[in-house]
C-alpha cells in the first residue's frame, strides 16, 4: 500500500515566528483517503491539466499573481508561440510559483481542490518562515511560505508556492494579464534577475534566465 510522506520534512520555522498550524501537514478534512496507484499515476500523467485550471482561475477570482519560470514561460510561449521552443526560451522547470495577499488561504484552497479532483488526499501543505529573498539589502524580514506538496512525488518536490506580494518600495514588479491571468512581467523579473545575479547560490541559473528573458524582448521588439 502507497504510504503518504507525512514527515519526510522539517518546519523550518523562524523563533520568533512560530507557526500556527497544528502538526506538519494541512489534511484535507473531507475525505482522508489516501490515494491508490492509479490516481498516483493520473496525477504524474495530467499533473499540468490538474495545476493550472484552479490556478488560472483563482487569479482570475482573487487576484493571485503567477511569477517565477513557469509564468514566464507561459508568457512566452503565449506571446511567440513556437519561436520560443525554437529559440530555447522555454526553460525546464516543475514547480508554480504565486504571489497572494494570503497565502496561506489561497493554498488550502487549492490543496482541497485538488483533492476533491483526485477522490483521495493526494496533496497536502507545508509552512515555513523564511528570510527576505537572497540578493536583498536592508532589515532581515521573515514572511511565511505556504507549499502545496503531493504524495504522487518524492517530498523534495514541491508543486505550488505562495509568498506574499513583494513590498513595491523594496523590490519593484509589474503585473500583466494573459487570459485574465496575472503575472509578473519580463521586466520586472529580468530587473529582478540583475539585482541577484553575483549571488554565489543563483548565478549560474540567473545568467541562463537573462538570457532567456533579453531574447525574448528582442525577438518581440521591447529592448530595454
Amino acid at each position: 500500500m502507497f504510504e503518504p510522506q507525512r514527515k519526510t520534512f522539517k518546519l523550518n520555522v523562524s523563533p520568533v515566528m512560530s507557526s500556527h498550524l497544528t502538526g506538519e501537514n494541512i489534511i484535507n478534512p473531507t475525505t482522508g483517503k489516501e490515494p491508490t496507484r492509479e490516481e498516483i499515476n493520473y496525477f504524474k500523467e495530467h499533473r499540468k491539466d490538474i495545476l493550472e485550471p484552479p490556478l488560472f482561475a483563482q487569479s482570475k477570482r482573487t487576484g493571485t499573481a503567477l511569477h517565477g519560470a513557469q509564468s514566464r514561460n507561459i508568457i512566452m510561449e503565449h506571446d511567440l508561440g513556437d519561436v520560443a521552443h525554437q529559440k530555447g526560451l522555454i526553460k525546464p522547470t516543475y514547480d508554480y510559483d504565486v504571489w497572494s495577499k494570503n497565502p496561506k488561504k489561497s493554498a488550502i484552497e487549492i490543496e482541497k481542490t485538488i483533492d476533491k479532483k483526485i477522490g483521495s488526499d493526494m496533496t497536502y501543505i507545508k509552512v515555513e518562515a523564511i528570510s527576505k529573498a537572497p540578493g536583498t539589502t536592508g532589515t532581515k524580514r521573515d514572511f511565511e511560505r505556504y507549499t502545496l506538496m503531493a504524495r504522487a512525488t518524492p517530498a523534495t518536490r514541491q508543486e505550488v508556492d505562495y509568498a506574499t506580494f513583494p513590498i513595491k518600495s523594496e523590490r519593484p514588479y509589474n503585473i500583466v494579464k494573459i487570459g485574465g491571468v496575472k503575472h509578473e512581467d519580463v521586466v520586472s523579473a529580468l530587473d529582478r534577475a540583475h539585482d541577484i545575479k553575483y549571488h554565489p547560490k543563483r548565478y549560474f541559473k540567473t545568467f541562463a534566465d537573462i538570457h532567456r528573458m533579453k531574447t525574448y524582448q528582442e525577438l518581440i521588439g521591447e529592448k530595454k
